[in-house]
């Protein structure tokens, strides 16, 4: 199982991937998902490998925001066990 990363002491981190609207429909109506990951991932890391599992959200990821922890990030942040990673597609409306 590709969501099992583990360092090679054997450490391992579980974080979860929240999914929202559209992104929830492309991964199948998962609102969320946990990851075991090792020391010293990056949201980028888990980024790539939650593309890696669900190819199809990548056309969505380009106008997506990301959350960790509840507020939005631009950027690369280290991952620490617990955190929660939100993909949040662009709202549309009128």
């Amino acid at each position: 199982d590709d969501s099992h990363h583990k360092a090679a002491d054997g450490r391992v981190m579980r974080v979860q991937v929240l999914y929202f609207a559209r992104a929830r429909e492309l991964v199948g109506g998962l609102t969320r998902e946990d990851w075991d990951i090792e020391p010293g991932w990056t949201t980028s890391d888990l980024q790539v490998a939650v593309l890696s599992r669900h190819s199809a959200l990548e056309g969505l990821l380009r106008t997506c925001a990301w959350a960790l922890n509840e507020d939005y990030i631009d950027g690369p942040a280290a991952l620490k066990d617990g955190d929660q990673l939100a993909l949040i597609p662009p709202i549309s409306g009128g």
